[in-house]
């Protein structure tokens, strides 16, 4: 493994073989902030689900964005719900592999003809 010197100090900095990753002064590293594909899972896992509006905001996003990651979280597997609410919104929202209703049977059978 090759070390590399710290341009302030000098000292030789690197990961070390037998111990957690630390920063050059000795600290340990910060938690990851969640992605935006994460956070928009998890908004798509609410019960009531999230509009494509509402992903905007979380992710500050384009609509179109927000639409192609939903897309790609379907050709990944993930299966997902068109729903009207009452105000006349249409939300997503992400079912479980073993729940499958009869709305999501049909939504499935017109992606899939599409």
């Amino acid at each position: 493994m090759t070390d590399l010197n710290d341009p302030h100090t000098g000292e030789a900095v690197g990961k070390s073989e037998d111990g957690p990753e630390r920063h050059a002064r000795g600290q340990h590293r910060k938690p990851a902030i969640p992605t935006k594909s994460a956070q928009m899972s998890k908004l798509l896992q609410r019960p009531r689900g999230a509009t494509i509006p509402e992903l905007c905001a979380a992710t500050q996003w384009q609509p179109h964005s927000v639409r192609a990651l939903l897309s790609g979280m379907r050709k990944k597997g993930a299966r997902l719900v068109r729903e009207t609410r009452k105000s006349g919104e249409g939300s997503y929202r992400i079912v479980a592999a073993d729940v499958v209703t009869d709305e999501a049977i049909t939504i499935a059978a017109a992606t899939q003809a599409a």
